[in-house]
């Protein structure tokens, strides 16, 4: 188990988890926009 950790974390854990990662962060900026559009015109201004 522990020796089999670090080589899926690196390949397909690690991609996974970006995934992840990049689809919560997608999906709470949709419900922030959603939600508050002063909010989202913030954010998008930071960026």
């Amino acid at each position: 188990m522990v020796k089999n950790v670090p080589l899926a974390y690196k390949n397909k854990g690690f991609r996974a988890f970006n995934l992840l990662v990049t689809l919560g962060i997608g999906s709470l900026g949709l419900l922030l926009s959603q939600t508050s559009a002063e909010g989202a015109v913030h954010s998008s201004a930071m960026n």
